[in-house]
């Protein structure tokens, strides 16, 4: 049994080795438009300050129109790319985020971020509660931080060009929660199937969790969520398919 686990083991030994060693530089996948190679990780303070951090901060006011402060970078290897990974404010909003950065033999670095689904926040919440506020006209909504990234946009896009590229995409999906009252529910059923509709007709792409609270809970909490939970309904849309979960949703 050991002579055969023996040559096993030392095979293992090398591949483990050989993943630990470095990037790959081979695969075209991991080349810049100018040809060149994604460089090995050799990480210092002094290149994350000096080259990493004017980088990324560049590549975020040239693509935004906005300044930015670099809090953290760390390097990472997954599957053979090597990669830095970055946390990044927004210097007016004081929103948080990431970013993603290949450095390349040629001094050159490329980023992706995932700042673009704060960046249209705004706008998109007010979009979804027009139509909301057709079933029911007193509400509020709120746009959950999700797994989207759109790390795809690569330059500055406003929100109607975001409708055209992006609404139905599975791949992009952005979730909101929605806060109703009990007297905003006349026909429950007919209006949760009134707003799904809606929301088919425009190619939505995610998830809408709507909380139920007691009017006089609703009138009082700026966030009636923390303080009454108990009566939610989720729905999923897809592009080509719905979905229902509810919990406590009839009273």
């Amino acid at each position: 049994m050991r002579t055969g686990l023996k040559p096993i083991m030392i095979v293992l030994c090398i591949l483990m080795v050989l993943i630990q060693s470095g990037c790959a530089k081979d695969d075209d996948r991991y080349t810049n438009a100018n040809g060149s190679k994604v460089a090995e990780i050799h990480f210092t303070d002094e290149f994350a300050d000096n080259t990493l951090k004017p980088a990324y901060e560049d590549y975020l006011k040239n693509k935004y129109d906005e300044e930015f402060t670099v809090t953290y970078i760390e390097p990472t290897v997954d599957m053979y790319l090597c990669q830095y990974y970055g946390e990044v404010t927004a210097d007016e909003s004081g929103q948080r985020f990431e970013i993603f950065c290949s450095y390349y033999e040629d001094e050159t670095v490329t980023c992706e971020d995932t700042y673009f689904q704060y960046a249209i926040k705004d706008e998109y919440e007010q979009y979804m509660s027009n139509i909301i506020s057709e079933v029911f006209p007193e509400h509020k909504i709120i746009q959950r931080y999700s797994l989207a990234r759109f790390t795809d946009v690569t330059e500055k896009i406003n929100f109607d060009q975001f409708l055209e590229m992006y609404m139905g995409d599975d791949s992009n999906r952005i979730s909101f929660l929605v806060y109703i009252k009990d007297s905003e529910l006349t026909n429950s059923e007919e209006q949760i199937l009134q707003l799904s509709e809606a929301l088919k007709n425009i190619n939505y792409s995610g998830n809408i969790t709507m909380y139920r609270f007691p009017d006089e809970i609703y009138d009082n909490y700026e966030n009636p969520l923390e303080q009454y939970n108990d009566s939610c309904i989720i729905i999923k849309y897809y592009t080509d398919s719905i979905e229902y979960s509810e919990r406590n949703w009839e009273k």
